[in-house]
């Protein structure tokens, strides 16, 4: 997509088109095929106020196609506060669901603007993250693939990275051959009562 490579008149559009959005609410000019990419690119390009005006139209809306691009533009921001805030957004489950918090740190990291804030953040926060996605591995997973897309401008060892991946591929083939029958030893001891276990898929 020419936006995304930053071609001029497209970047010049999508802000055009997203400010008369701004102005107009109710009427978006966005055509639906071109909106993922506008969306982002105008995020990218515009101001804080951009920004929120991007995040109140994501928590109004109620279409979940919409809504999901919405999300997606959240972080193609360029300012490292933005972002920051974001990330801390992810945690708490608020308005961003737990499913996609994953999805937020990794698109995240995916930004050259936020790509070692959201290792920092990761790695500060890892305790709390394994908590939050103990039965989502899979999830993990995925976020660490993104980390590993952004290693060169990390610093990072690709082959630590590719370890922590191995590590939480094994813990998912666990998960989905042994948890089952770990829940159900369990309950048959009369430990726990788990309501609604299931398996998670990759």
């Amino acid at each position: 997509m020419a936006c995304e490579s930053g071609l001029p008149e497209c970047v010049q559009q999508a802000v055009q088109l997203f400010q008369q959005w701004r102005a107009h609410p109710d009427t978006n000019p966005i055509s639906p095929a071109l909106r993922q990419y506008m969306y982002c690119t105008a995020v990218r390009e515009g101001s804080e106020s951009d920004w929120f005006f991007v995040l109140t139209r994501y928590r109004q809306e109620t279409s979940p196609g919409e809504k999901n691009l919405l999300l997606r533009a959240l972080p193609c921001s360029s300012d490292v506060w933005i972002l920051s805030t974001l990330l801390d957004m992810s945690l708490e489950h608020t308005d961003i669901k737990r499913d996609d918090a994953t999805g937020m740190i990794g698109w995240v990291a995916k930004n050259p603007a936020g790509n070692r804030l959201a290792w920092d953040f990761v790695k500060h926060h890892w305790d709390v993250i394994i908590r939050h996605f103990a039965q989502s591995p899979s999830r993990l997973k995925t976020m660490l693939r993104a980390f590993i897309a952004a290693q060169t401008e990390l610093g990072i060892g690709e082959q630590t990275l590719r370890q922590a991946v191995e590590t939480v591929e094994f813990n998912i083939k666990w998960y989905k051959d042994s948890y089952p029958q770990l829940v159900q030893w369990l309950q048959d001891k009369g430990y726990f009562e788990f309501q609604g276990a299931e398996t998670t898929s990759t």
